[in-house]
This record gives structure tokens, sequence and C-alpha cells, in this order.
């Protein structure tokens, strides 16, 4: 009996980590992300996140914001005409590139972020139809075991029969319906 000690709470570890700055938002959501993820490329993208891929990329997209910020705002204190021609450098030509590759690089994670979504949420899929066509069977298939008690005898399946299968790397929850 060792007085004074006791053990970690739930999460106090990663708490602690968030609060002394060692972990930020994004990686202590990668970390819930990781302890919920169910198929491998889940955890991919978890690792990513833990790892600090996002924070790497919103801090380039902010330091191509102030970067371009701090430009246009020496074009407007000095004029235009004392800031072209330095070294054959057109300043508001170099504002409009970053800022135009920046959106570049926005609109890309944003055509991106439903994959995100659908890898991080995962599908629900409900096997529907008449009685006796193979919901049960098709479930068990999918599943590659027996997941649903396949009878000739209409109605056996009365209740919702779920499964948590990784199709393609993505969390599917297929449900066998009565």
């Amino acid at each position: 009996d060792l007085e004074g000690l006791r053990p970690a709470d739930r999460g106090e570890f990663t708490r602690r980590a968030h609060g002394n700055g060692r972990l930020g938002a994004l990686e202590v959501e990668g970390l819930a992300d990781l302890l919920n993820a169910d198929t491998a490329a889940q955890r991919g993208q978890a690792l990513a996140q833990m790892g600090g891929a996002a924070t790497a990329r919103y801090g380039r997209w902010r330091d191509t914001l102030l970067s371009a910020l701090a430009h246009a705002e020496a074009v407007i204190d000095f004029g235009d005409d004392d800031m072209e021609g330095i070294d054959g450098y057109d300043v508001w030509a170099g504002v409009r590139d970053r800022v135009g590759g920046l959106a570049d690089d926005l609109d890309a994670a944003l055509a991106d972020a439903a994959r995100g979504t659908l890898l991080r949420s995962g599908l629900d899929v409900a096997i529907v139809g008449p009685p006796n066509v193979g919901k049960s069977t098709l479930l068990n298939a999918l599943a590659g075991r027996e997941v649903a008690i396949v009878s000739d005898a209409a109605g056996t399946t009365r209740d919702v029969v779920e499964c948590v299968l990784d199709l393609g790397g993505v969390r599917c929850a297929v449900q066998d319906t009565a």
C-alpha cells in the first residue's frame, strides 16, 4: 500500500499533455479517433492527425497568409511605385501568386474533406427486401462467417442483425433487416 498514489483517471494523461501544451486539440482528436478506429485506414488517418499532419498543414496556410499580408501592407505603406522593380520583383504579383496557391490548397482540402469524413465515420448500410430473398446469406457472405441465421422458413430474422465490416478500408455497419 503506497500512500498518496492512485490509479490514473480515464484520459488523465491526455488531458495533462494537452494542458501542458504537449498535445494540441487536433492531436487529442486524432488520439480519440485512433482509440475508436475499426479499420487500418481509420488508424492511418488518426495516426497522421495525431502526428501533427493537420496542424502542420494549417500552420503552412497561416504562414502563407501572414506573408502575403505583410507584403500587401508594405505596398500600402510605401507605395506601389517604391516597391516595384526591386530585383525585378513585382510585390503584388507575388502576393497574388501566394494567395492563389493557397486558394488551390484550400479547394483541394475541401474536395478531400468528404473522403476523410467517410473514412472517419464509416457507413451504415441496410440490406432490405422481401422475406427469403437472401438478405441474411448476403450478410454472411460479406462477413465471411455466420452472423445471421439462414433458413428456408420465412421470417427467421425477426430483429435487425448488425455486423461491422472493413470494406475496402471503410468501416461499414451492415444491417440485415427482418
